[in-house]
């Protein structure tokens, strides 16, 4: 999901504006405000907000990528990383008074330092076990939706994810035997009731996901002009519904929106995008069509239009429960392991 970030950027400071980009975004990180997996807004969008060029925002990205910070996924956005350390001092002077307390406690049970290196890097390998051999499976009716929940949920779990749509499971006779090895399975509200119908068993396992466009999204689509001509590209029919359904809430005029799919003949895609000012996109559309169609998208952007990329994203409260239920199943594993969590 796209963030709403609030820079201070102060364009008379003697600081550039790329590297006050750079620090703000990386004092987010370590005061908490934005976490590992959550997205940033794209750098043309960031470069609007700031009134800055787009090379400016790249350049900071890239400051941030180096400097592990941001993952930057092709086709999908820039991303907090998973693997940055720029946590608060605070939290890491917490961490090592706790380890210290360990260790002493562990040295007043007669425990030598050998030991106690021993000890602790066996929990580490259990822990480590744990996490690996965790999987989650989620399962929805198309694969715009599967994508959105493997890039929210992957910082879950150093575990897997496999994506399942719901059609190729509908038409396997082995549907309760494909998700038995599965420790968590996530689908969205709308299948919810079904998939557990189908799974009984599993009714502990399965989870319901709320799902909703983006802020942002919300916000570029309340930005398009009356007289814009809007065409809407999607994967899949079932995506592509679910975008209109939104438009037609928000009161657009559904009988001017065109409509296509990805898979529809390269001549055809091209004329569409030529005959359209706004283009509403699944998400990580922007660079795949890109590739294909780079001088119509040229001719697009130089008329003005623009391309908006419909992000749906898992709601906070989902996402936190979701979050919990991984770490009791966590906490069962590694009491079973005779670790502790």
């Amino acid at each position: 999901m796209n963030m709403e970030i609030n820079l201070k950027i102060d364009k008379s400071s003697d600081t550039p504006v790329y590297r006050q980009i750079v620090e703000n975004i990386t004092q987010m990180v370590k005061s908490g405000i934005i976490s590992a997996g959550q997205k940033l807004p794209p750098e043309r969008e960031l470069a609007r907000r700031l009134s800055a060029s787009r090379g400016t925002v790249t350049r900071a990205y890239e400051i941030l990528r180096r400097n592990h910070v941001v993952e930057i996924i092709q086709g999908s956005g820039t991303f907090i990383s998973k693997g940055q350390d720029v946590l608060m001092l605070g939290r890491k002077d917490v961490a090592l008074k706790k380890i210290k307390s360990m260790i002493l406690s562990l040295k007043k049970m007669k425990f030598s330092h050998r030991e106690i290196d021993l000890l602790v890097n066996i929990c580490l390998m259990e822990h480590e076990k744990v996490f690996r051999d965790f999987n989650m499976a989620a399962v929805d009716c198309n694969p715009e939706a599967l994508s959105i929940f493997e890039l929210q949920l992957s910082h879950l779990t150093h575990g897997h994810l496999s994506k399942f749509l719901l059609d190729e499971f509908q038409d396997s006779d082995d549907f309760v035997k494909k998700l038995s090895p599965f420790d968590l399975i996530v689908t969205t509200s709308t299948h919810y009731a079904e998939l557990l119908s189908e799974c009984a068993d599993y009714k502990d396992k399965i989870i319901q996901a709320a799902v909703s466009p983006s802020q942002q999204t919300i916000i570029d689509l309340a930005g398009i002009s009356e007289k814009a001509q809007i065409g809407v590209i999607c994967k899949t029919r079932r995506f592509q519904e679910i975008v209109c359904d939104k438009l037609e809430e928000l009161r657009f005029n559904m009988d001017k929106i065109g409509k296509a799919l990805e898979s529809d003949p390269a001549e055809v895609l091209s004329s569409f995008i030529q005959n359209h000012d706004v283009l509403i996109v699944y998400p990580g559309a922007n660079a795949q069509l890109a590739k294909s169609f780079k001088q119509e998208l040229a001719d697009l952007f130089k008329r003005g239009g623009e391309v908006i990329e419909y992000n749906y994203q898992i709601e906070r409260g989902t996402l936190i429960r979701i979050d919990e239920k991984v770490s009791e199943i966590l906490n069962v594993k590694l009491d079973m392991d005779g670790g502790v969590f």
